[in-house]
This record gives C-alpha cells, structure tokens and sequence, in this order.
C-alpha cells in the first residue's frame, strides 16, 4: 500500500517475498493494488468509509502496452478463484474497447457475468457502444439480445447506439425491430432516435414511415432539427399530400406554443398564438388552457384576453346547427 514511498522495484520484490512465503493466497484488495500498479498512470479518488485510499488506474490511450500487465494481473487472479474489484474491471473492459481489443474485452465482460452482478450491466453497456463504434453487427446484436434476455435494461444511449449502427449500414428492418422492442419495453426514445430513423426512412422514400415517426416524435414533446422536419415536409409537398402536411404544421406550431408558456416566454407564446390564430390554427384544449394559465399566473391574463375571446368565439358551435341538431 505504500509502493509510491518504497519505489517500483522494492515494491516488486516484496510482493514476490510475501508471496512465495505466504503461496500467493492474498487477499482481494492485494491483487486490486497489483493490478493498479502494474497498469497505472492516472489518479482517481475512491471514497470508502473503511479503508479510504487513493487507487491507480490504467489510463493508456493509445499505449496497447501500458495495459497488459494489469490484465495479467486479473487472469491471475481470476485462477486462483479471486476478482478485483468493480471498479477495476470497468476500468479494464473500458479500456480494452479503447484500444480496439474488443474479443478481450468480451471475454473478461463473460468471465464476470455470473460472479460480480454489480458492474455486468455497465460492463454490457461499455462492450456494446464500442462494438456499434466499430460497425461489429453481429457481436453487438448478439449482447444486446443477451442483456435484454436476461432482464437488464439497456441504457437510452445504448438502444441508439444500436439504431444508429444499424441504419447506418441500411439494415432498416433490424433498426425497425430495436425500435419497436424499446417500445415494448416502454424505453422512452429521445430526437437522437427518431432523427436516425427518418433519415433512413427518407433514403428508402417512404414518406408514410418518416410522416408517422415525425407525428409520433411531436406527440412525445420532442422537437425536430430543422434538416428532419425539412425533409418531412419535402416529401408530403413532393406526394402532395397537403392535408397531412397542414397537420403536421399545427401539431408543430402548438407544441412551441406550449413549450414557451411552459417557459414563461410570454411575449413569444402570444405571438405564437396571434399568428395561429390569423392562419386558421386553433391549438388543442390543453395547449389553450396552458396559454391561459401561463399569463394568468404571471398577473397579466388581461393581455391575453383578447386571444383567448377569439378561440372562444370562433370554435362555438352556430345556434342554427344546434337547433338543427335537435
């Protein structure tokens, strides 16, 4: 525990001392100190309320080297049935998957699965990223199925690295099928996920798909980049279909208009509203009430009154078509 005072070669020959004399039956937190002083060049601070220390950890970048003996260290002293700690082999899967090692990696990542639960989830989360970065189709769909078989829920960055890999490569129908287990498995997705998703659906020209995923994406609360939302509105102008395309506007221009109340951006929801309301747009229910509550909350209800009156107004049924109805 003190090698920093006693140097890297006193420290070696007493380690090899102490083991032959005790047949290497060391404990955990001996071999964790082995691994971060064979493999280390960064600090980090790990706080423990009873053994406080300050551990080593490998920090190699592009040094394929500087790692090897603190992966020796673990096969060591994995053989003698013992494991560092989370931390630690983390920070090996980590780094492994920097340096392109990724079979070493899954090898290490299989090793712990049934024996250190606490750090597999992450593990999996680590070894999956790095083999979508490498475009590894099979190994990365293969550990995703594994990791949702066995009950764990991937991570949202996950699920998009996989999307992302996928429609990269046009695997559509694949990408399609992650999509609809996140679903299922009710894995909210984000812009990331529907962005990936439209732009491959609009190389396919599909403009149903792009024009539902974009409708769906809206009904969330989440707002296009301006690239999707334009290639959207290409495609129905280009199919002529201009009813749809007036939908998507208004469902576009209500969510703003809700999220600036939300905002308290007072001055822009009611220009917002005004120019609605001048173009034939009339927002849901809900979007009204959250406009209402907006201004009325802030003391000034009497500025939006005249807005408010209007959609009152215009959206009241005729009292011909109610007696009519009678």
């Amino acid at each position: 525990m003190n090698y920093r005072q006693l140097g890297r070669i006193k420290t070696l020959e007493f380690f090899a001392w102490a083991g032959m004399q005790m047949g290497f039956q060391f404990d955990d937190c001996v071999f964790e100190y082995m691994a971060d002083f064979l493999g280390a060049v960064e600090k980090g601070r790990v706080k423990d309320a009873h053994r406080p220390f300050t551990t080593l950890v490998p920090n190699v970048s592009a040094d394929s080297d500087a790692v090897q003996p603190a992966v020796a260290v673990f096969w060591a002293v994995h053989e003698m049935g013992l494991l560092p700690s989370t931390f630690v082999i983390k920070q090996l899967i980590s780094e492994l998957c920097q340096l392109g090692k990724m079979e070493e990696a899954v090898k290490l990542l299989k090793l712990v699965e049934g024996r250190k639960q606490s750090c597999v989830e992450e593990g999996y989360s680590i070894v999956i990223q790095a083999l979508c970065e490498h475009r590894l189709v099979e190994e990365a769909s293969h550990l995703f199925g594994r990791m949702l078989s066995q009950g764990m829920k991937p991570k949202l960055v996950i699920c998009n690295s996989v999307i992302s890999m996928l429609c990269k490569l046009g695997n559509l129908d694949d990408a399609k099928r992650v999509f609809e287990i996140m679903n299922k498995k009710r894995f909210l997705p984000d812009n990331f996920t529907y962005s990936a998703l439209i732009l491959t659906y609009g190389e396919a020209r599909n403009w149903e798909d792009v024009y539902c995923l974009l409708i769906e994406m809206l009904g969330l609360g989440l707002s296009p980049h301006f690239h999707t939302y334009s290639l959207v509105d290409k495609f129905l102008k280009d199919n002529a279909k201009l009813d749809l395309l007036f939908k998507l506007e208004r469902k576009l221009d209500s969510q703003i208009l809700q999220k600036l109340c939300k905002a308290g951006e007072l001055g822009a929801a009611y220009e917002k509203l005004k120019s609605m309301l001048e173009n034939g747009f009339y927002p849901p229910v809900y979007v009204k009430d959250a406009f209402e509550h907006a201004f009325k909350k802030s003391g000034k209800l009497k500025m939006a009154r005249e807005l408010l009156e209007k959609i009152e107004n215009d959206c009241k049924p005729d009292e011909t078509e109610i007696k009519s109805s009678e």
